[in-house]
């Protein structure tokens, strides 16, 4: 019995490492690695029939204990700039949203947490944005990396928001 309950939560615990969707479309999105594990891909499809993205994400160990973590509050009002770096050494570690049909937008927030005894150098944002109008994204940090900030507009003719990331080595 106790053997099929620690299969199961195994099971469970893979399955959302692999980065399954998170949402439907205008549902509530949580992206959140927990325990000593960092966030080392994210990605999103954006459906023009719903005007809104499903979102998945991959979490990997960390290169220590992740410590200090702290949601922030919402980050961007609808259809306008989000612009957002986490505190010196500090990256970010999980992001969540809510839709509205109105505005046919997201309001984002994320959580900013520290890795012992590690600290963020050499970061820089993406040349480009990594994903286009009503395209497919699929972001991945190489061992080493993590995000610091994010950056994304919105556009009111397609609905949907283009992202770039402020990449940094965690050393």
């Amino acid at each position: 019995m106790i053997r099929t309950v620690v299969c199961l939560l195994l099971l469970f615990c893979i399955h959302g490492i692999k980065g399954q969707w998170v949402n439907d479309y205008h549902d509530d999105a949580v992206l959140d690695c927990r325990g000593n594990q960092l966030l080392s891909s994210i990605g999103s499809i954006h459906k023009n029939s719903y005007e809104d993205r499903l979102w998945k994400f991959q979490c990997r160990p960390a290169p220590g204990p992740v410590y200090d973590c702290d949601w922030t509050s919402y980050l961007n009002e609808f259809d306008q700039v989000l612009n957002f770096t986490c505190p010196r050494d500090y990256l970010i570690n999980g992001m969540m949203s809510y839709f509205d049909n109105l505005y046919k937008d997201r309001r984002f927030l994320v959580k900013c947490c520290r890795v012992y005894p590690r600290s963020t150098t050499n970061c820089h944002f993406t040349a480009k944005f990594v994903n286009d109008w009503d395209k497919e994204m699929n972001f991945s940090m190489l061992v080493g990396e993590c995000i610091k900030g994010v950056y994304s507009v919105h556009d009111n003719r397609k609905q949907d928001r283009r992202w770039k990331f402020n990449i940094c080595n965690l050393v």
